[in-house]
């Protein structure tokens, strides 16, 4: 019965081709030794090579040396070559400053790596059964885990592969009892130190009390969750193709979609810009994109995400750069995204468009001094009495605070003749009586 069930789960998930060399991750216990006795039992019908790799965590003392030589004995008895290795884990993960359990996965990981290169890329199979299944995820659901995380565990990821998943531990049990197989016990596995043992011995027997197969159950609710979830996924795959282009989101697509796929486009595009992922972290970009043009969502120390009307934009907190230039009539002015000359002609000319300003050049004449916006400044305007503040032009026109930072402006004594790109003084017009004209002309260089 269990050998026809682990069969079927590679055959229906294709975890393994014929031929394939399988590195077993075997360590003495209930779980692995099954999983080996079944990989040799399949070895024939899909022409497998099998190896086995056993790591010693020097956790357990004596015990721990006791489960690794019980693997070599029975890796001997088949014929199988095992690869062992010992990490001293309590002084690695002082080292580290992280959990044991973590860093015990960590280095585990890493050796079967090294063998699986070894032995040209072998698969490798992990004893992960239905029961750890259904203790991940409640464990993540306790966390506070995002659907994708209530998925479970998989039946595989890249090259490692778990061909037990859809059977029970007590399945495994029955059938090294039935089969006459030894194994070793885990003393930590009976007592509730870490959080995965307090679940199995205590929330998943409370569990089947109030509904027997309790831990089945969950499974499958994590299966049909997967399903949904995928789904999804690739609504908002398809919505983020609409709206994100790497430096900027925009915001109405967002909003506007359903807010599951709006929540899962938002965790997509937070992940891209290298921030933690939470739920309490997604639900308040959300919220943030409905704030008005202006406000600022922080992603890391010096990175966050600016409110610009129906964008948002990822922005760095980058010092201002200074810009005091002179620009004359013999050489053209460059900066960080933008271009700069004068031109003066006795060709009549016409003013088209905000990317020239058009002056009298009896009135007044280079050298122009440049500079970035400051506190205070203001420019007289045609056709207004007195003068406008320079903010009150960048908010007519929409210029979110950033891009404020980089326009230039060209200046003569004091005064504000051109703010680049969006409007001239009022003063020093071209009329009937002039002669000559003075042509600023600005280029925009780079998209902000």
């Amino acid at each position: 019965m269990l050998l026809e069930k682990v069969r079927k789960t590679i055959y229906e998930n294709s975890l393994i081709n014929k031929g394939d060399t399988v590195l077993c991750a075997v360590s003495g216990g209930a779980d692995s030794v099954c999983l080996l006795h079944v990989m040799l039992a399949l070895k024939e019908e899909l022409n497998l090579k099998i190896a086995v790799a056993n790591v010693n965590h020097l956790i357990r003392g004596d015990e721990s040396d006791r489960d690794s030589e019980f693997v070599k004995i029975v890796c001997s008895n088949y014929g199988v070559e095992c690869y062992y290795r010992e990490y001293d884990v309590p002084r690695i993960a002082k080292e580290r400053k992280i959990g044991e359990e973590e860093c015990g996965r960590i280095l585990r990981y890493e050796f079967f790596e090294e063998v699986s290169r070894k032995l040209g890329s072998a698969k490798i199979a992990t004893a992960h059964n239905l029961d750890d299944c259904a203790e991940t995820i409640l464990f993540r659901l306790a966390r506070g885990s995002s659907p994708k995380g209530l998925q479970g565990i998989r039946y595989s990821r890249q090259n490692i592969i778990r061909p037990l998943l859809d059977v029970k531990r007590s399945e495994i049990e029955k059938y090294l009892r039935d089969k006459n197989l030894k194994w070793c016990e885990d003393s930590t596995n009976a007592i509730p130190i870490y959080a995965r043992n307090k679940i199995r011995l205590s929330v998943i027997p409370l569990l089947d009390e109030i509904s027997e197969g309790a831990a089945h159950k969950v499974v499958q609710a994590s299966k049909m969750i997967a399903e949904d979830n995928e789904f999804l996924e690739k609504e908002a795959e398809k919505l983020l193709q609409k709206c994100f282009f790497k430096t900027y989101l925009l915001v109405n697509p967002i909003i506007e979609s359903p807010l599951p796929v709006g929540r899962r486009a938002v965790a997509y595009v937070l992940n891209e810009w290298d921030t933690q992922i939470t739920f309490e972290r997604v639900e308040s970009f959300l919220k943030f994109l409905k704030k008005d043009s202006g406000k600022r969502f922080d992603i890391t120390k010096n990175v966050y995400a600016e409110k610009n009307y129906d964008k948002v934009i990822l922005r760095t907190d980058e010092p201002q750069e200074s810009c005091t230039s002179v620009l004359t009539e013999e050489s053209a002015l460059y900066d960080k995204g933008w271009r700069l000359e004068v031109i003066i002609t006795d060709t009549p000319t016409k003013k088209t468009g905000n990317s020239m300003a058009l002056f009298d050049a009896g009135e007044v004449k280079p050298p122009f001094v440049v500079r970035y916006r400051q506190s205070g400044d203001k420019m007289s305007l045609k056709g207004i009495s007195g003068t406008k503040k320079l903010s009150d032009i960048f908010s007519d026109e929409k210029i979110n605070r950033y891009e404020r930072d980089y326009i230039p402006i060209v200046e003569k004594d004091g005064e504000i003749l051109y703010l680049c790109g969006l409007r001239q003084s009022g003063k020093f017009n071209v009329s009937e009586k002039t002669k000559k004209c003075l042509i600023i002309k600005y280029t925009s260089t780079k998209e902000r």
